[in-house]
């Protein structure tokens, strides 16, 4: 414990207890308010675990009615990323190719789950670590991104880049490329997701004639 000393910095705090008896065997700023950032990692997942239990997922449903318009249900999963709706679409196309579906009419993504959750604290920024929860969320709520002589680029290599994404990059990346926070506008959030998914579905042979549509309570 004496090592650590000569990590800490000014306004750091570290408080180490015994979790037999309550015991404290290090204190430094243990009583000074600060951003908890990242060790809130620790309570939630032995929150998340004791909770909800180990073998719990976390689902995203779809729906197809009788005029071929696709429902998205988001049901809170914080992991849907790339990598997770590129292999969701390239199922989806394949079971709809099954049941003789080659296109879809509108995409509607139903956000109606919960309400946004927000953190206290959380501030109105485009950094990151600043996204507020929603039931639908994809990459973290945040675009990866860099321009390069007026053009954006996605620094998440496996995400298309698309007309909200460039949008989006026009108006907040300057000289510095990096992750842009838009869970501060739901519309964002929604646009951002329903593209993603049309894009993929594109990649994976379906075609999309209508719009994204989005409804809180959709039937």
């Amino acid at each position: 414990v004496k090592d650590l000393a000569e990590y800490l910095r000014v306004n750091d705090s570290l408080l180490i207890s015994d979790m037999t008896d309550g015991k404290v065997i290090y204190n430094y700023n243990g009583e000074k308010l600060g951003i908890p950032a990242s060790t809130l990692k620790l309570p939630l997942a032995y929150y998340a675990l004791t909770t909800l239990g180990e073998n719990y997922r976390f689902e995203t449903e779809f729906y197809l009615d009788k005029q071929n318009n696709l429902l998205i249900r988001g049901k809170g999963d914080p992991f849907l990323e790339t990598k997770e709706i590129n292999i969701a679409s390239e199922n989806l196309v394949t079971n709809l190719e099954a049941i003789g579906v080659k296109k879809i009419n509108d995409i509607i993504i139903d956000d109606s789950y919960f309400d946004k959750i927000v953190v206290p604290g959380v501030e109105r920024k485009e950094l990151a670590y600043y996204g507020y929860n929603y039931p639908f969320v994809v990459n973290f709520n945040t675009l990866n991104l860099m321009k390069r002589k007026g053009e954006i680029y996605s620094l998440d290599f496996n995400t298309p880049v698309n007309d909200f994404m460039r949008r989006i990059g026009k108006a907040f990346i300057r000289k510095r490329p990096g992750r842009v926070n838009i869970s501060y506008s739901r519309d964002y959030v929604l646009e951002n997701g329903c593209k993603l998914f049309k894009d993929f579905f594109k990649i994976h042979g379906l075609s999309v004639t209508g719009q994204c549509i989005y409804d809180t309570k959709a039937n």
